[in-house]
């Protein structure tokens, strides 16, 4: 094998200066910048850790650093950072939880992005977001999320709705007891078609669903794929009956593995996340009441990554009036109109 020998002091400390000087004061390409001065990308690095890395040329610490302090509109007006700040101060402070826009606190940098642009037309870079909402204290906590040691059946690439829907049971409490919600998402807009809460669910309660599913979004079921858990309720006998007579295609995931239901198991992260925390619920109908509210900003106000951060309702109204199509990269859907 050849050994190759990288001379370090090629390049003199005078042009790497210059160089830095351009890419830190002027934000000019670092590799621009390589390619016209003939700059070996490993000298650059090496001298400047070396030689300039006190000096005043390195790059400023951000608490440092000063703000451009305004943000500019689609239409290329200027914003100052203060009405960003103030809104999303308002977004802090809103307490009425029985209104969809109280859920937008639980949202990220990147989709409280999105927001700002769809409602107020202002652009705004993921960072930037983050650094006002540190301003504010409107950051919450990330908890780390160990992978699952096992893979889940072959995906289905859904390219139209009601091709591959997933359903599964999520339990909450209230003051009174526990609540049961049985929920059914399309895999392709992530719109909720079916959804049952109870103090309990039966077989006869998730076929019930099913059926008003179907009967949502205007279809006979035939060919349609569902994928769930292994529960009691899924493989019973009157379920298994009904998808059979339907001519759905039941699906089961791998025992004890959500990666399977990574769909509907998402959604409930969401749920678990953005819903529970800011409520508390005295009984069924409390709980039924705040919920309804929360699905109505998950569908309806909440932007979605994998939808290019449209709405699943959004989405599935553009898809139905020019036929978007979709193409799945990494698992995420990019959409060309």
């Amino acid at each position: 094998m050849e050994n190759r020998h990288v001379d370090f002091k090629s390049t003199p400390i005078l042009d790497i200066q210059y160089v830095n000087r351009l890419y830190r004061e002027y934000g000019v390409s670092l590799s621009y910048l390589f390619e016209e001065f003939n700059v070996n990308p490993r000298t650059y690095y090496y001298k400047t850790r070396l030689f300039l890395e006190t000096s005043s040329l390195s790059k400023k610490k951000h608490s440092n650093s000063k703000t451009r302090g305004f943000c500019y509109t689609v239409n290329g007006d200027k914003v100052p950072d203060e009405f960003v700040i103030a809104e999303l101060i308002k977004i802090k402070e809103h307490l009425n939880m029985y209104v969809s826009r109280h859920y937008l606190k639980t949202l990220g940098s990147t989709k409280l992005c999105a927001y700002f642009k769809k409602n107020y037309g202002i652009i705004i870079n993921h960072k930037k977001m983050r650094r006002l909402k540190h301003e504010i204290g409107l950051v919450g906590k990330y908890t780390n999320h160990s992978p699952h040691p096992r893979r889940g059946p072959q995906k289905h690439v859904a390219t139209a709705p009601n091709q591959f829907w997933e359903m599964d049971i999520k339990y909450f409490k209230t003051k009174d007891g526990y609540v049961q919600v049985f929920s059914i998402i399309d895999t392709f807009d992530r719109q909720i078609v079916g959804s049952y809460i109870g103090p309990s669910c039966k077989s006869k309660d998730i076929v019930k669903t099913i059926f008003e599913a179907l009967r949502y979004r205007g279809i006979s079921g035939k060919g349609l794929i569902i994928r769930s858990d292994n529960g009691t309720q899924f493989t019973s006998l009157l379920t298994e009956n009904f998808m059979r007579n339907v001519g759905i295609i039941h699906e089961f995931g791998y025992p004890h593995n959500p990666d399977c239901q990574a769909f509907i198991e998402s959604f409930h992260s969401s749920v678990q996340r953005e819903f529970v925390p800011l409520n508390t619920f005295t009984n069924i109908s409390d709980f039924t009441m705040k919920y309804k509210v929360y699905l109505d900003f998950y569908l309806n106000i909440r932007p979605h990554g994998s939808l290019n951060y449209l709405t699943p309702n959004e989405f599935h109204v553009l898809y139905k009036k020019n036929k978007i199509e979709i193409k799945e990269i990494k698992e995420k859907l990019i959409i060309f109109e």
